[in-house]
């Protein structure tokens, strides 16, 4: 799924340049941002979150580094589905995805947001001078 302001080969490049698509099998992800953590949140020190708006659904995946990240699931068919939720940073995730799953089993996989800048890889500086 791709969102384009219009539906012109210009605009859908542009949107798939800046990585606003996402893959589905069919539910939607209407969004997905880094918001400031409003208050103090349910980890000390987080100052923001990822927050996931999305069709009715049994299951979200946070995907983070390694261990980090955090599953939240409704309940059997016939109860409150979910229709989005929110990720409390902590501060050591380079990046964070998003997998929703519907009733049905269907999948839809959301790109990273990276919530720091990405480590620079720095050329290595060979040393100068006599005795080198």
């Amino acid at each position: 799924m791709v969102r384009a302001r219009e539906l012109t080969v210009e605009e859908i490049l542009k949107a798939i340049r800046t990585g606003d698509f996402y893959s589905t099998q069919g539910p939607e992800i209407k969004r997905v941002s880094l918001e400031d953590l409003p208050g103090n949140g349910m980890i000390p020190g987080a100052r923001s979150q990822v927050v996931l708006e999305c069709s009715p659904c049994r299951r979200i995946v946070f995907y983070a580094d390694r261990w980090l990240g955090m599953v939240v699931e409704a309940g059997e068919e016939g109860e409150e589905p979910l229709t989005g939720a929110t990720y409390p940073l902590t501060g050591k995730e380079t990046y964070v995805r998003v997998v929703v799953t519907d009733y049905a089993g269907r999948r839809a996989w959301s790109n990273p947001v990276f919530p720091q800048p990405a480590p620079v890889s720095r050329p290595r500086q060979e040393r100068g001078g006599v005795g080198n």
